[in-house]
């Protein structure tokens, strides 16, 4: 069985109580980095959701997270 271990400090972890349950979110820090290497090395953009992004049968539809974060860098970055 693969897997790895994790170690988290106090602020690391943020916890949240939805609908009278208890979750948790796990904050990693990836330091200070462009958009470009964010999306490149990571496939993410800041202040990018993929809200709404679902194919017919219910999973995720990877193709429209593709565009949808390739049309948000260039919405950022190409000249007008």
């Amino acid at each position: 069985v693969d897997g790895f271990v994790l170690s988290l400090g106090r602020k690391c972890l943020v916890k949240d109580v939805d609908d009278g349950r208890e979750r948790a979110q796990v904050c990693i820090s990836y330091g200070v980095r462009k958009d470009s290497e964010l999306l490149l090395n990571y496939g993410f953009l800041r202040g990018v959701t993929m809200d709404g992004i679902k194919s017919d049968d219910g999973d995720v539809d990877r193709s429209q997270i593709r565009q949808r974060l390739a049309e948000a860098f260039l919405e950022r970055y190409s000249s007008d």
